[in-house]
């Protein structure tokens, strides 16, 4: 019998290592912003319930700080500017009125929470600007919490006695805006 012996050599080589660090520095700012509803339809007939409410639709929003706010604004109706036209100037109540009865005579957009709190746009001789969501008090409940967030909003029409006089179809501009408090 032959046997064959084998022999492996083997060598270890030292490898040297090398390493150098990268530092990255990174800058995230939670910038304020604020996407709104697509356009919505509201009818009503002065026969039909005293509100006629939208389905729920998304508000998506970012507050960059605890101390911004969202607000609702009406800032034109049929393309005039809301700056110089009350809303009895643009049809949402009867300018031919005076006192009680243009009070009496006025419709009102409406925006709220569904299962929430709501507060009105404007009344027969006033736009309001709304707070949406702030760290006081404000429709929706996240009080000015820093951070991205999407809720369920609704409009509504309120016709809070007889309304107008006449017949009505006009295209309303509600402008959200995220603003940085004091």
């Amino acid at each position: 019998m032959v046997s064959v012996v084998l022999s492996l050599v083997g060598f270890a080589h030292a490898q040297s290592s090398e390493s150098d660090v990268q530092v990255v520095s990174i800058d995230y700012d939670l910038g304020n912003n604020v996407v709104a509803p697509d356009t919505l339809t509201l009818s009503m007939t002065n026969v039909s319930p005293e509100t006629v409410e939208t389905a729920s639709v998304p508000l998506e929003y970012t507050l960059a700080t605890a101390t911004a706010t969202v607000y609702a604004d009406i800032t034109s109706v049929d393309g005039a500017s809301t700056e110089t036209n009350s809303p009895a100037d643009v049809g949402l109540a009867d300018p031919a009125l005076s006192g009680t009865q243009l009070r009496d005579s006025r419709l009102e957009l409406i925006v709220g929470q569904p299962g929430g709190r709501d507060i009105r746009l404007n009344d027969e001789d006033t736009w309001y600007p709304v707070a949406i969501d702030d760290d006081g008090v404000s429709i929706l409940s996240n009080y000015g919490q820093a951070s991205t967030h999407q809720e369920d909003i609704f409009f509504a029409l309120r016709r809070p006695d007889f309304g107008p006089g006449e017949n009505l179809e006009t295209t309303i501009v509600v402008t959200f805006t995220v603003q940085e408090g004091n």
